[in-house]
């Protein structure tokens, strides 16, 4: 389990004193004082900007009665510093036995299959917060939409050709801005009056959620889908701006922008492709701010009773962490279009008619031949692509007799923990590493990790 990064330079200045206190006098095996820091901070499980927790400091020291006093305070054991080591990885270095004992022997342990078993706001991946109320209610009403798109807040987000304008930042990478290197173009409507003028695709995104300031109080979002817009015209609404591909700008957002990038694309994409209807081939017009397209054909079927061509699609998939029998091998394969030297976990389409277990199945044998024993669901996010529900499950196999299907992979290997650790740093001899942290893929990875430590 990853440590919640509480950081020191984030904590209150008046606290900083105590979290220091905290760390130093579990390092240097000072019992009194670490209990009179837990009266003040209450959190065990704070950590340096290493990833450092309190029980680490005490397992790598050797300090075995401040070992038990935070095992009394419930502290979490499954905690990754910044380079995968868990308190018992650092004590076994250390040849503290009897540490790696009461460490592995903890009520809170990760135990064999039930690894995945993290509290929900530990399970939260790049989208899966929705930042904004949906506020559906509002889709029919005319008037107060016409409202809102002139309204000073109201923000709006464009797209050309299903690519969105953003902001490149300045000598922005993913190494110095924590993988966030675009901003999307976010503007009121007095830049684009004479794009509204001509009635192009407008989808109300919702109003957003929480009270940050007065500015941000429900304020309105919408996305515009625009066939084409002119270099000068896009120089006149955003200074700098360029036009970019979905993939690697979902990645590189930051993360409230990406769950509003990911609504946005997935709908502008369904409208780009049911401009017509697939029932009877008429054309079709847009209904509820951007939620419904109707035939206008009114003889046609699709305008009696509910269909779902009507209304967005998404499709689900699952994603896979396949696991040997005894714990110790992670399965991570290439698909034919991955970039090159990229592992990650397997997926694929759920089929008519199955619930997502039967798809875990399915796919396990039908792309490495191997027959699964044991699942467990771990999470879910949307993919934008164009607009997928990723369903992240384990998957334990029976054997570790695999062979692959050429047609959907170009290679498959089972990792052990050390050699994931080095692709997930990408600090492998041979070059190869996993997909980014804003995946479910790396998260399944992650987790995985975190578990192998206690097996």
């Amino acid at each position: 389990m990853l440590c919640m990064r509480i950081l020191v330079s984030d904590v209150m200045s008046g606290r900083k004193q105590y979290v220091d206190l905290y760390l130093n006098s579990a390092a240097a095996g000072h019992t009194e004082k670490v209990q009179m820091c837990l009266k003040v901070i209450r959190d065990v499980n704070l950590c340096n900007e290493k990833g450092w927790t309190a029980l680490m400091f005490a397992a790598r020291n050797g300090h075995v009665d401040i070992v038990k006093l935070l095992l009394d305070h419930r502290c979490d054991v499954n905690i990754m510093n910044n380079i995968g080591q868990t308190a018992a990885d650092i004590a076994t270095f250390w040849n503290h036995n009897h540490i790696v004992s009461l460490l592995k022997d903890s009520d809170h342990a990760v135990d064999g299959k039930a690894f995945l078993n993290f509290p929900s706001s530990q399970k939260a991946v790049y989208t899966s917060d929705d930042i904004l109320d949906r506020a559906s209610d509002k889709r029919k009403d005319k008037q107060w939409l016409e409202e809102q798109m002139m309204n000073k807040k109201t923000q709006f987000i464009i797209f050309v050709g299903l690519k969105p304008m953003a902001i490149p930042l300045q000598g922005g990478n993913s190494q110095t801005n924590n993988g966030v290197i675009l901003k999307l173009v976010t503007i009121n409507s007095d830049r684009i009056l004479d794009i509204l003028r001509g009635k192009p695709l407008v989808i109300f995104l919702g109003l957003e959620k929480g009270v940050i300031s007065q500015e941000t109080d429900n304020r309105a979002w919408f996305a515009i889908g625009l066939d084409s817009l002119s270099n000068e015209k896009q120089e006149h609404i955003e200074p700098g701006s360029i036009v970019v591909d979905m993939f690697p700008t979902f990645i590189n957002l930051p993360k409230k922008e990406a769950r509003i990038f990911s609504q946005a694309r997935s709908l502008i994409a369904w409208h780009d492709r049911y401009q017509f209807c697939p029932t009877c081939g008429a054309r079709t017009t847009v209904e509820d701010a951007g939620y419904k397209r109707t035939c206008l054909n009114a003889d046609c079927r699709s305008n009696k009773g509910t269909h779902n061509t009507c209304y967005p699609r998404i499709d689900p998939s699952v994603i896979v962490a396949v696991v040997s029998p005894d714990g110790r091998q992670l399965l991570l394969a290439r698909a034919n279009t991955f970039p090159q030297l990229m592992y990650s976990c397997l997926s694929g389409y759920m089929e008519p008619g199955e619930c997502y277990e039967d798809t875990v199945r399915r796919e396990v044998y039908e792309e490495c031949s191997l027959t699964v024993s044991y699942i467990q669901y771990y999470g879910n996010k949307h993919w934008c692509g164009p607009s997928i529900l990723l369903i992240g499950c384990l998957a334990y196999v029976t054997d570790t007799d695999l062979k692959i299907d050429p047609e959907e992979l170009s290679d498959a290997r089972w990792f052990n923990r050390k050699d994931v650790l080095k692709m997930i740093s990408h600090n492998h001899p041979l070059g190869l590493f996993c997909p980014p942290e804003q995946t479910l893929s790396y998260q399944l990875i992650r987790s995985w990790l975190t578990a192998i430590s206690k097996l």
